[in-house]
Parts: structure tokens; sequence; C-alpha cells
């Protein structure tokens, strides 16, 4: 544990991994504050020269809000790409759970990094506290994204008269945009359930064959020994 000065903290290094700042949680963190209520030790990174912020955004805030001057932080030696990489790792057990957009935003930072995007999903899952099914997911929707972006925003055709007409494709692509159905993490594990399901259906069958089978079988036994002592 180590006092700092609350300016002394960065928080410009892009280690916030939530989609947004949540001003409610801040506000009442403040007044909770005030109450003389303690909360968790923000998690600091010293890279010899600069303290980076990894977890801890909103008590951060709420300090700043009260006017704090110092405040008491687990202090960890570490680079900022250390601060950022244990932010995402961090938010999962937070008592604040991320939404769906702080999964997701979490997860394209994870995709778009040189080194953790050439993870499996599996891993990258295991990460942030998400299901594989949810990290492919977002992936799927991030290469589909890229493909929109690279689509030319203008095609040339040629009619039976051999016209030239040229067609602004932007309004299709706002359309595909549009459509894009929304985001949500629930219906990765609704599937998940439902695969899981479906094997122990599985798992049942096979064993209502097995039962009658066996019983059959000791049908036969019993008649053949009842046989014999005749």
């Amino acid at each position: 544990m180590k006092t700092l000065n609350l300016l002394a903290i960065r928080i410009d290094g892009g280690t916030q991994t939530r989609k947004e700042l949540n001003t409610q949680a801040v506000d009442e963190y403040a007044e909770l504050m005030k109450e003389g209520h303690q909360f968790p030790l923000m998690v600091v990174f010293h890279d010899g020269s600069d303290y980076w912020l990894s977890s801890g955004f909103h008590r951060y805030f709420a300090n700043k809000k009260n006017g704090t001057v110092s405040v008491d932080v687990d202090l960890r030696q570490g680079t900022k790409e250390d601060a950022l990489r244990f932010s995402l790792t961090a938010n999962k057990d937070n008592g604040m759970r991320p939404t769906h957009a702080d999964n997701r935003y979490a997860i394209e930072i994870m995709l778009n990094h040189p080194v953790w995007g050439k993870y499996t999903n599996t891993m990258i899952a295991k990460e942030i506290g998400v299901t594989s099914m949810t990290v492919g997911r977002v992936k799927l929707a991030m290469i589909e994204a890229k493909k929109l972006k690279e689509f030319s925003p203008q095609k040339t055709y040629f009619d039976k008269n051999k016209k030239e007409i040229k067609i602004n494709t932007e309004l299709f692509k706002k359309k595909v945009v549009e459509e894009k159905p929304v985001y949500d993490e629930t219906e990765d594990q609704l599937k998940e359930l439902s695969t899981t399901i479906e094997n122990l259906d599985d798992e049942n069958a096979k064993l209502k064959d097995i039962i009658p089978f066996n019983q059959w079988k000791d049908a036969l036994t019993l008649k053949s020994r009842t046989y014999k002592t005749h």
C-alpha cells in the first residue's frame, strides 16, 4: 500500500476498459465515502516514471468529486500495458458488474492487440469473464465492420444500352448497419444452455435403451435357470 496524490495518478493511458463511466455510480460512491464507508484500494501500476490507474476509475472520480487530495492505493510495479492487462481481467470480479457494452469493448481491446489478439476465443473469454461464444460473435462482428469500412462508396454499372450508371452504395451500407442485430450476451448463454440440455437428452435416451435391454437380458437368464431346474 502507498499513499499518492490523486493528481499524480494518470488516467489518460487508455487503461480504462469499461465502455463508459457510470456517473450515477460515481455520485453514489462519493456520498458513501463522505459517510465513512471504506472501499477497496485502487490498483495503480508504476513504470518507474508514471503511475497508471488500472482498477478503480469510479472510485478515482468519486474521490475527485469529494475534493480528496491523497489516497491509499494498491501499488504494483509494471508498465502501462501491464495496467491495461490487469484492468481487462479485474472488472469481472468488481462489485459493479460490467455491462454487455463493457464486455464487448474489452473483447475488442484484446482482439486488436498484436499479441493478445492471437489468443484463442476460450483464452480471451477466460481473461475477461465471458463465454467463448461471445468472443467469437464479437470477432465476427469486427470482421463484418471491417468489410463495411472497406466498402466502396460508389459503384459504376452499365445498362443494356451501355449507358454508364453510378450508384452510391453508402445507402446500402447504412441499411446493413441499421439492420444489424443488437449485441446481447444473453443469447450466447442461452445457446450454450440449449446445447447442454440437448446433450443431457441424448444421454437420457441412451440410458432408456440400455435399461430395457438389461431387463430383457436378466429375464432370459432367469428363464434359462428355471428350465434347467426342471
